[in-house]
């Protein structure tokens, strides 16, 4: 706390800005002040289990700051990796431009998850249409809702970023270009389509559930 508030005096941060930092449980948000755009984004990521980690991102005129929830050496290793080889406009163009970035980064990591728990969905209905299929009925439940919940969780990390982006679309601010805003068109189109997949594997698996039942009803009434 003692290093957030020392950050906080030496770049001129609102104290209700650094409070919400300090609340990994906030909602993703944006906020303009005086002197900065202030934003909240939860990324994912599958360890042992699907988690998810919050960023909190400040944009000013000559700055980015960025407090990551968890000491993830691998956050925003595309960014880091692009400014150290200089690859594309990243070290050419404005701060408005890197913060742009690094939600990009964070948006696309949740096209792996997503793929995980595509590959995860499959494989419980090959389990289930499969004629030699012979295990417990409750471990194939307990897959299912799994599957769910971690589904359920990727939904609220991933639908209010789609309205997060579009106010930084709309909304004027000096500190975000003409230019930046074409880019950031292209990172609402993908979250957009994350959410989407999102809801369509919540609805695939609620599907699942409902065959796998339908199977050992019949298998019951054989």
């Amino acid at each position: 706390i003692e290093m957030i508030e020392k950050i906080g005096n030496m770049f001129a941060l609102d104290r209700l800005s650094l409070e919400d930092v300090l609340d990994t449980g906030h909602s993703p948000k944006v906020e303009y002040y005086e002197h900065y755009i202030f934003s909240i984004i939860k990324g994912s990521y599958l360890g042992d289990q699907l988690d998810t980690e919050q960023f909190s991102l400040f944009l000013k005129k000559n700055v980015v700051i960025v407090f990551e929830e968890k000491p993830n050496s691998s956050s925003f290793i595309n960014v880091r990796e692009r400014i150290r080889r200089g690859i594309g406009k990243i070290r050419s163009c404005g701060t408005d431009y890197l913060y742009y970035a690094l939600l990009d980064e964070v948006i696309d990591r949740y096209f792996p998850v997503l793929n995980n728990m595509n590959s995860q969905l499959t494989k419980i209905e090959n389990e289930i249409m499969s004629s030699g299929h012979n295990g417990h009925p409750n471990d194939t439940i307990r897959q299912i809702h799994h599957t769910k919940s971690d589904l359920l969780l990727l939904h609220r990390t991933i639908w209010p970023v789609s309205d997060l982006i579009g106010m930084l679309m709309r909304d004027e601010s000096p500190l975000v270009t003409k230019a930046t805003r074409v880019f950031l068109r292209d990172c609402h189109d993908h979250s957009k389509q994350a959410n989407e997949l999102t809801q369509f594997y919540r609805d695939t698996a609620s599907g699942l559930l409902n065959t796998f039942l339908a199977y050992e009803g019949h298998k019951t009434n054989e």
